[in-house]
């Protein structure tokens, strides 16, 4: 089993979608956003301003890249072929998705280590005279609501691409999730509590990152931690069940 999870990690290591999740993810909206504070004057330059700001757009936009990561390996079977996979290992269809679920967190966690280390350290480095100095533990705070939420919505990926989406409408969805549906949501006052723990990003902020981080992206209401934990147990194992039975069941 540990080999077929290092052949899986190495064939996601080789897709172009992975390494533009990497660019994405670390790059883009890290280096895009600083790039903005620069060019705008209603922002400060660097320093904990410009992290706080990079951080939460690290837990909305950048999540496409987990999304990529994800989606790419669930859709393995139909790019590749179930069947010359079978033939090459011996393997059921089983054993073939649930290797693919820690090899996707072996290529998630670094990817969101480095999403969080490159804002912090960019902003710890530059930082004009009006802003606050950012201190790392301000930044350690925020990292468990960085890999918590990267992962879910990785392993959410997994399943629903393993369950027949193709990768547009899994990254679209997240998109639509991070930028519409959270904010749209948590700014309304009547929305109840049981309809934000279904949406995996204010469930994990909620849960890991305290309601500060559950502010930047929308969500001004205390979300209770049972519900957060169950938001995310009804995505995480609905879609990995739906996945892995399509997978199983699926014809190749």
């Amino acid at each position: 089993m540990s080999r077929m999870i290092l052949a899986e990690l190495l064939r996601l290591r080789r897709t172009r979608a992975v390494w533009g999740a990497a660019l994405f993810t670390v790059v883009v909206v890290p280096v895009g956003t600083l790039m903005l504070n620069l060019v705008s004057s209603a922002t400060r330059i660097g320093g904990i301003d410009a992290a706080d700001i990079t951080i939460a757009l690290v837990l909305g936009p950048g999540l496409v890249g987990p999304a990529m990561v994800g989606v790419t390996a669930g859709i393995a079977d139909r790019t590749a072929g179930v069947f010359s996979t079978l033939a090459a290992t011996g393997r059921p269809r089983a054993s073939l998705f649930w290797v693919r679920m820690p090899a996707v967190v072996a290529v998630v966690v670094p990817l969101a280590l480095a999403s969080w280390a490159v804002p912090c350290l960019l902003c710890a480095a530059i930082r004009d005279g009006g802003s606050d100095p950012m201190t790392w533990s301000w930044a350690i705070d925020q990292l468990p609501a960085v890999l918590v939420t990267d992962v879910v919505i990785a392993l959410t990926a997994l399943g629903l691409g393993s369950a027949g989406l193709g990768g547009a409408p899994v990254i679209g969805g997240v998109l639509a999730l991070t930028l519409g549906v959270v904010p749209i949501a948590g700014s309304l006052t009547t929305t109840p509590d049981w309809f934000l723990a279904l949406l995996p990003p204010v469930s994990v902020t909620e849960l890991v990152g305290g309601a500060s981080l559950a502010e930047k992206m929308g969500d001004s209401l205390a979300l209770p931690a049972a519900m957060a934990v169950g938001g995310l147990a009804a995505w995480l194992v609905g879609s990995i069940a739906y996945g892995r039975h399509r997978t199983v069941h699926a014809d190749a």
